[in-house]
């Protein structure tokens, strides 16, 4: 994360919001580099894809140890940024991490859990598997899709 905020400094463009992410827990020790993005970024993504392995560019965390960094590191960001729950992979397995992450919130902090202003969708495939995992998201968070493609060999209109 680090590289990119030097980057970012020294040519944003504050028109256009910068959205950081938060990849993994290793990256957490980066979260005071924040303070030197524009005003213009208003949203932070935690933890890209935490069901998924680090081999495949997910990052591989226990829903248990993300609920306790989120309370403990990201929440109390919360007055600058909207922030995300983690975006898991846009399946089943992704669904059962993030449901476990949620009842380690809980269990960590019965009274607010781990607060979110969203959660970002990630998906690969058809329209169909789309909207079930968008409608399986929609029924907890407001969605933003931020990543996505058709199926291969496939034209796809968005």
């Amino acid at each position: 994360m680090e590289a990119s905020l030097q980057v970012l400094n020294q040519s944003y463009n504050s028109d256009v919001e910068f959205v950081p992410t938060i990849h993994a827990l290793e990256n957490v020790s980066d979260i005071h580099l924040l303070e030197q993005l524009p005003d213009s970024s208003k949203h932070l993504f935690t933890f890209n894809e935490p069901d998924g392995t680090k081999d495949s560019g997910g990052s591989g965390i226990d829903p248990a140890a993300a609920a306790q960094v989120y309370i403990d590191k990201i929440v109390p960001l919360r007055s600058r940024w909207e922030i995300s729950h983690p975006s898991v992979t846009g399946s089943e397995r992704g669904l059962a991490w993030l449901d476990s992450f949620n009842a380690s919130c809980w269990a960590i902090d019965p009274a607010a859990g781990c607060p979110a202003d969203f959660v970002v969708a990630h998906y690969y495939g058809d329209f169909v598997g789309l909207s079930w995992c968008v409608g399986q998201l929609a029924s907890w968070y407001r969605i933003t899709v931020d990543e996505g493609a058709g199926p291969a060999n496939r034209d796809l209109k968005i």
